[in-house]
């Protein structure tokens, strides 16, 4: 297929140049060991670490099982990857595939895989991949 090499490869270096730089700053955050307090919709609070505590850690602080099956978070109203590390005291809310907000998250993130298998192995030009209420699409051209 003829794929667009050149700019798939400054994407790519892109990423890894900001994922270098987050996990340089989370070695410092970790040092400097800072804390930060998460209050649950039913008022429980949980403790972590400023810019090194995720979502994802503390669902693992309530069950194993909603640390397996969290989608999707939102700090203070803002929808929030659930491996990105929370930056200061928050109102956390965490949500399931069960979850309107779940399912959005998983259909949503499916079609971005979808979408670049169809750039990067045959090489098509995506059009639109909305996700929507039975799961996404994406259309493209060949």
């Amino acid at each position: 297929p003829k794929v667009k090499a050149p700019y798939y490869a400054k994407r790519i270096e892109l990423f890894e140049k900001y994922y270098e730089r987050t996990c340089f700053d989370q070695k410092q955050a970790a040092a400097a060991n800072e804390k930060l307090v998460v209050t649950l919709p039913d008022g429980n609070t949980k403790e972590g670490t400023k810019l090194v505590t995720t979502p994802k850690d503390v669902a693992t602080m309530i069950s194993k099982s909603l640390a397996k099956n969290v989608m999707v978070a939102k700090v203070d109203g803002e929808d929030w990857d659930v491996f990105r590390p929370l930056e200061d005291d928050c109102k956390l809310q965490l949500f399931t595939f069960d979850s309107a907000e779940g399912k959005y998250t998983y259909w949503h993130s499916t079609a971005h895989l979808v979408g670049q298998a169809l750039e990067l192995e045959y090489g098509a030009d995506l059009t639109i991949g909305p996700p929507i209420e039975e799961g996404f699409y994406y259309d493209c051209y060949m």
